[in-house]
């Protein structure tokens, strides 16, 4: 997946991004900003740690017709349940300023390995995701995080279409 993502960035020629990554995608985002820092600008990546070790079986195959493509839930398992973590030593690679926000006290990622992800991130800042968010001003502001960034080009979208018809 971050070789998909990586694909799109340089066949548009994309720079000076904002990626944005929830889950799964907060993973890609991360091999992303570790691979090519210098296309990011900022980093933000919601409860999502590098994988960590863990042992989760490859789930059987629904039946039926899936509205995603099945080849991807095994090699995703696999990667999840990688016990090297092989990725955690290039997290000081990520150049960005990066926010990183957990999901709270009922997520499925140990909110404690976002603690490390944080300490690992040279310009990291930890929300640690808070159910009363909606209510309160935000931890951090986000001007930090938005910058002067200029509007995307009008002609992003029709680049972006023609790259992936090809």
């Amino acid at each position: 997946m971050r070789d998909d993502v990586l694909g799109v960035l340089v066949a548009l020629d994309l720079q000076d991004l904002v990626l944005v990554g929830h889950s799964m995608g907060g993973t890609v985002a991360y091999l992303v900003a570790q691979a090519q820092p210098g296309r990011i600008a900022r980093l933000v990546v919601e409860d999502a740690p590098p994988p960590f070790p863990r042992e989760r079986p490859v789930p059987a195959r629904p039946a039926g017709e899936l509205p995603f493509d099945w080849v991807v839930v095994p090699a995703i398992v696999d990667e999840v349940n990688d016990p090297s973590l092989r990725w955690w030593k290039h997290l000081p690679e990520i150049t960005a300023p990066t926010l990183l926000v957990g999901g709270g006290p009922t997520s499925h990622v140990p909110q404690d390995l976002l603690v490390d992800v944080a300490r690992a991130v040279p310009d990291c800042t930890l929300d640690p995701g808070d159910p009363l968010r909606r209510t309160r001003r935000p931890r951090v502001p986000a001007r930090r995080f938005r910058g002067d960034r200029p509007q995307l080009a009008r002609n992003r979208p029709r680049r972006l279409r023609a790259c992936l018809s090809q």
